[in-house]
């Protein structure tokens, strides 16, 4: 049965009302039942799927994903309430499709954005921003910042990401005194975005969002310039180092659900066959562990091209090996933003 519907869906800033060709193909009603398996495509195909029990499907703490269309999954619907799918793909105008209880197939057509896509060029030089970690022991009485522990662990991460982007990307170590001031107007859009951007719908937003004041966007124009980086890569965090007692009792941090990142954790559920990717945009707060966030901003557009962030256990400062793991991890899914140094090389010795 073919129907014409018409969707209207929000982004911020601008309201879209859309016409959608939608096919459905019904299944035989079964009281009480309230799972269905449902085939979900588009075209083209390749767009992320969100799940939502509410017709606002703007971007949110809660999360659920289903992957990229094609899929078939087994959709549990609340009771006395329909579904709505929310379709993402970079280029195209996110479209929203509410499903009902009989449905069994959902496929629609994205509308391509108006004036055409133009992809983001690649970082053949990619600056590098000592990380901004935080490092607090916590006891029972107080807690207190540790700044030489902090400065000590910054450096083992700072470290860990060089080595492992070193083979694949030109570097350039961005000075803290030369660019004192172009980093402190930058840091504070930098925060800001680094709590509220979504890494697993990032690369499926159909226009890349950009750092929010016209002062941090003019500060990484002019970093750019003087350094001569595609873009910059920033990484934050803190840490917390319970002491004594503290630890009495406590599962540490693989009680808030998570010891990995965003990205890697969104991979391997897709990779072991689960349904659904659920979780919260806002990292959680922790008793002991490691909270990384990371972005890679274009100096060229002020465009956020990537962005990951995640739980881990504490680095020990003497184990380097344990913070490479923890940077490969964070870093996941960066390189593909990358243009290899042999390719940047190999393009230049073409006549």
């Amino acid at each position: 049965m073919k129907k014409e519907l018409q969707i209207a869906f929000r982004r911020p800033l601008v309201v879209f009302a859309a016409y959608l060709a939608v096919a459905v193909c019904a299944l035989p009603a079964v009281a009480g039942k309230r799972n269905v398996e449902v085939r979900v495509e588009s075209n083209p195909p390749g767009a992320l799927v969100s799940v939502h029990t509410t017709g606002d499907t703007e971007l949110g703490g809660g999360m659920v994903v289903a992957g990229e269309t094609p899929l078939t999954k087994s959709f549990r619907f609340p009771k006395k309430s329909n579904l709505w799918l929310r379709f993402e793909k970079a280029g195209f105008d996110p479209l929203v499709v509410e499903i009902r209880l009989d449905a069994s197939r959902v496929s629609v057509d994205l509308a391509p954005l108006d004036g055409g896509f133009i992809a983001p060029e690649p970082v053949t030089v990619l600056a590098l921003v000592s990380p901004d970690l935080t490092l607090v022991k916590r006891g029972f009485a107080k807690e207190r910042e540790d700044e030489s522990a902090g400065a000590a662990a910054a450096a083992v991460v700072a470290r860990a990401v060089a080595d492992r982007l070193a083979d694949k990307v030109e570097i350039v170590i961005v000075s803290d005194d030369e660019q004192a001031d172009n980093l402190r107007r930058l840091w504070r859009d930098v925060n800001s975005q680094m709590e509220l951007v979504d890494p697993i719908r990032l690369p499926y937003q159909s226009v890349l969002p950009t750092l929010e004041s016209r002062s941090a966007r003019a500060a990484l124009l002019e970093l750019g310039e003087q350094i001569g980086a595609d873009a910059v890569l920033f990484i934050a965090g803190r840490a917390n180092i319970e002491t004594g007692g503290m630890k009495a009792g406590k599962i540490g941090i693989m009680a808030v659900g998570t010891a990995s990142s965003f990205a890697s954790g969104y991979s391997n559920a897709m990779a072991n066959g689960n349904d659904f990717f659920t979780y919260n945009v806002y990292l959680p707060t922790f008793a002991e562990g490691l909270g990384l966030e990371a972005l890679l901003v274009d100096t060229r557009s002020t465009a956020i091209r990537w962005a990951n962030k995640g739980l881990w256990k504490p680095i020990p400062i003497d184990r380097p090996e344990v913070a490479d793991a923890v940077v490969a991890d964070l870093l996941s899914g960066l390189e593909k933003h990358l243009s290899t140094i042999e390719t940047h090389e190999s393009s230049e010795e073409e006549p």
